[in-house]
């Protein structure tokens, strides 16, 4: 079965998020431009920030654990910083460099000696995260 775009962020967004309490942060690096950030109340929130406040000319990431509601400056924003995590259900590794010669190749080995197999994969662009996601 192919899944759209729209579908695996979905699916991607409720592994990591269903049934947690807090903010679910997506940032944003755009190409030409600066940082921007979003706290969404809900899966559906955060999906509608990646679809339009970022759109395609962003690099987009998802903050691993909810945020609560601490504000870390006069401005009054939430903070995605430490300070203010709330819940995470996955441990996870962002491998870099995997355009290396021979780097995939580790990397497979390094996945497949690990006793715990990654409950899903995501490719990065010139890397991969794998994700463990606990009940």
């Amino acid at each position: 079965m192919n899944l759209t775009i729209e579908q695996h962020r979905t699916q991607y967004l409720e592994a990591l998020f269903d049934g947690l309490e807090g903010y679910i942060e997506v940032r944003s690096f755009l190409r030409s431009g600066p940082r921007r950030q979003s706290f969404c109340a809900d899966i559906p929130a955060a999906l509608r920030a990646i679809d339009t406040d970022f759109g395609s000319t962003a690099n987009c990431y998802v903050g691993m654990a909810t945020r609560g509601e601490y504000t870390s400056d006069e401005t009054g924003r939430l903070s995605g910083g430490k300070d203010n995590l709330v819940q995470c259900r996955a441990l996870w590794v962002d491998r870099d460099g995997l355009t290396a010669e021979g780097a995939r190749e580790e990397w497979e080995v390094t996945l497949e000696q690990f006793p715990f197999h990654p409950s899903m994969r995501v490719d990065s662009g010139g890397g991969e995260h794998a994700y463990w996601i606990f009940e």
